[in-house]
């Protein structure tokens, strides 16, 4: 999975974009409570932000969610006091920064996901004060349930995005039922 967030914008009249400032947007994978799994590959100030799922990572049955946490604001938030708020908004047109996750799978499961634009965070607020406030998903970009490798994306109603069975889970059920077959 590849977490693109960049987003072209002119700060001072220089055309830039949020990969080429200081920008950071982190992505967490979480257990069904919620639990942070320890998988940070997403979280290692890359732009855009990769995750491997595969059948290394040990990811038991189960359901999981993606989470975005904006690390660096890259001082374009428009917070009052510029020097630990970042430059006001005054200095950039504010704007909502669209997050897709492309998702590859072997066996075909290939495309894009946009980000529900009630997620999606904007310039207008600090790290770690995205809204919708009060809404425990606040940072939600998207679900994946694993079973028995069959991965299945949904967002966050949830509807199924995409699904797919895992390529190294098909091999061994066949060499499973080869040896059943006495082959």
């Amino acid at each position: 999975m590849t977490f693109n967030y960049s987003k072209a914008f002119t700060l001072l009249g220089v055309n830039t974009s949020l990969c080429a400032i200081t920008y950071d947007m982190d992505f967490y994978l979480l257990n069904s409570s919620f639990a942070d799994t320890g998988i940070y590959d997403a979280a290692a100030s890359g732009c855009p932000e990769k995750l491997k799922l595969s059948a290394a990572s040990n990811l038991p049955n189960g359901t999981y969610y993606i989470f975005y946490d904006i690390y660096d604001t890259g001082n374009i938030n428009g917070g009052s006091n510029t020097t630990t708020d970042g430059i006001n908004s005054y200095f950039h047109d504010p704007f909502t920064i669209p997050i897709t996750v492309d998702y590859f799978k072997c066996g075909g499961m290939e495309g894009t996901f946009a980000q529900e634009s009630k997620y999606a965070p904007t310039t207008t607020k600090a790290a770690g004060a995205q809204t919708p406030s009060g809404d425990p998903l606040s940072n939600f970009v998207i679900q994946i349930d694993i079973a028995n490798g069959i991965y299945t994306l949904k967002n966050s109603v949830p509807q199924v995005i995409a699904s797919g069975r895992n390529a190294n889970n098909i091999a061994a059920t066949i060499a499973q039922a080869r040896k059943n077959n006495g082959k």
